[in-house]
Protein backbone atom coordinates (compact mmCIF):
# COMPACT_ATOMS: atom_id res chain seq x y z
CA UNK A 1 0.00 0.00 0.00
CA UNK A 2 2.83 2.29 0.75
CA UNK A 3 4.25 1.77 -2.68
CA UNK A 4 0.95 2.82 -4.27
CA UNK A 5 0.88 5.86 -2.01
CA UNK A 6 4.42 6.75 -3.04
CA UNK A 7 3.61 6.15 -6.69
CA UNK A 8 0.52 8.39 -6.49
CA UNK A 9 2.51 11.06 -4.65
CA UNK A 10 5.30 10.85 -7.19
CA UNK A 11 2.79 11.12 -10.07
CA UNK A 12 1.13 14.09 -8.40
CA UNK A 13 4.49 15.79 -7.82
CA UNK A 14 5.42 15.14 -11.45
CA UNK A 15 2.13 16.69 -12.69
CA UNK A 16 2.58 19.71 -10.43
CA UNK A 17 6.18 20.15 -11.56
CA UNK A 18 5.17 19.94 -15.22
CA UNK A 19 2.32 22.37 -14.84
CA UNK A 20 4.61 24.72 -12.91
CA UNK A 21 7.15 24.60 -15.72
CA UNK A 22 4.44 25.30 -18.26
CA UNK A 23 3.09 28.13 -16.10
CA UNK A 24 6.53 29.66 -15.86
CA UNK A 25 6.97 29.51 -19.60
CA UNK A 26 3.67 31.25 -20.14
CA UNK A 27 4.62 34.07 -17.83
CA UNK A 28 7.92 34.67 -19.60
CA UNK A 29 6.11 35.60 -22.82
CA UNK A 30 4.02 38.69 -23.41
CA UNK A 31 0.82 39.07 -21.46
CA UNK A 32 -0.66 41.10 -24.32
CA UNK A 33 -3.01 39.39 -26.75
CA UNK A 34 -1.78 38.89 -30.26
CA UNK A 35 -2.98 41.48 -32.83
CA UNK A 36 -5.78 40.50 -35.22
CA UNK A 37 -4.88 39.25 -38.67
CA UNK A 38 -6.11 42.44 -40.34
CA UNK A 39 -3.91 44.69 -38.20
CA UNK A 40 -1.37 45.03 -40.99
CA UNK A 41 -4.13 46.31 -43.29
CA UNK A 42 -5.36 49.07 -41.01
CA UNK A 43 -5.24 52.55 -42.59
CA UNK A 44 -2.39 54.84 -41.71
CA UNK A 45 -3.25 58.22 -40.21
CA UNK A 46 -1.03 59.98 -42.74
CA UNK A 47 -3.25 58.82 -45.57
CA UNK A 48 -6.27 60.34 -43.83
CA UNK A 49 -4.37 63.58 -43.30
CA UNK A 50 -3.36 63.65 -46.97
CA UNK A 51 -6.97 63.08 -48.01
CA UNK A 52 -8.07 65.94 -45.76
CA UNK A 53 -5.34 68.14 -47.20
CA UNK A 54 -6.47 67.35 -50.75
CA UNK A 55 -10.08 68.17 -49.85
CA UNK A 56 -8.99 71.45 -48.26
CA UNK A 57 -6.97 72.37 -51.34
CA UNK A 58 -9.91 71.59 -53.62
CA UNK A 59 -12.20 73.73 -51.44
CA UNK A 60 -9.66 76.57 -51.54
CA UNK A 61 -9.52 76.34 -55.35
CA UNK A 62 -13.33 76.46 -55.59
CA UNK A 63 -13.40 79.43 -53.22
CA UNK A 64 -10.76 81.22 -55.26
CA UNK A 65 -12.74 80.59 -58.47
CA UNK A 66 -15.91 81.99 -56.86
CA UNK A 67 -14.10 85.11 -55.66
CA UNK A 68 -12.55 85.58 -59.10
CA UNK A 69 -15.95 85.21 -60.78
CA UNK A 70 -17.53 87.72 -58.39
CA UNK A 71 -14.72 90.25 -58.83
CA UNK A 72 -14.98 89.93 -62.62
CA UNK A 73 -18.73 90.58 -62.39
CA UNK A 74 -18.09 93.53 -60.05
CA UNK A 75 -15.57 94.98 -62.48
CA UNK A 76 -18.05 94.58 -65.34
CA UNK A 77 -20.79 96.35 -63.36
CA UNK A 78 -18.48 99.25 -62.48
CA UNK A 79 -17.46 99.66 -66.12
CA UNK A 80 -21.10 99.65 -67.25
CA UNK A 81 -22.03 102.20 -64.59
CA UNK A 82 -19.11 104.41 -65.59
CA UNK A 83 -20.16 104.30 -69.26
CA UNK A 84 -23.77 105.09 -68.35
CA UNK A 85 -22.76 108.03 -66.15
CA UNK A 86 -20.64 109.46 -68.99
CA UNK A 87 -23.72 109.43 -71.25
CA UNK A 88 -26.09 111.19 -68.84
CA UNK A 89 -26.05 114.96 -68.40
CA UNK A 90 -24.53 116.46 -65.25
CA UNK A 91 -26.74 116.50 -62.18
CA UNK A 92 -29.08 113.71 -63.31
CA UNK A 93 -29.08 109.97 -62.63
CA UNK A 94 -31.08 107.36 -64.42
CA UNK A 95 -33.04 104.66 -62.61
CA UNK A 96 -30.77 102.04 -64.19
CA UNK A 97 -27.71 103.80 -62.78
CA UNK A 98 -29.17 103.73 -59.28
CA UNK A 99 -30.09 100.04 -59.62
CA UNK A 100 -26.63 99.24 -60.94
CA UNK A 101 -24.94 101.13 -58.08
CA UNK A 102 -27.00 99.12 -55.54
CA UNK A 103 -26.01 95.91 -57.29
CA UNK A 104 -22.37 97.01 -57.19
CA UNK A 105 -22.66 97.69 -53.46
CA UNK A 106 -24.16 94.24 -52.78
CA UNK A 107 -21.51 92.54 -54.91
CA UNK A 108 -18.71 94.46 -53.16
CA UNK A 109 -20.01 93.37 -49.74
CA UNK A 110 -20.22 89.75 -50.90
CA UNK A 111 -16.66 89.83 -52.24
CA UNK A 112 -15.39 91.43 -49.02
CA UNK A 113 -17.05 88.67 -46.92
CA UNK A 114 -15.67 85.94 -49.17
CA UNK A 115 -12.16 87.36 -48.95
CA UNK A 116 -12.36 87.76 -45.18
CA UNK A 117 -13.63 84.19 -44.85
CA UNK A 118 -16.86 84.96 -42.99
Amino acid sequence: MRSKFYQAGFALALVVAMSGAAWGQRREGSNWPSPPLGAQQMPVKHEARNADLVQMQEAAERHKAEVQKDTDRLSQLVTELKQELEKTPAGTLSVDAVKRSKEIEKMAKRVRKEVQGD
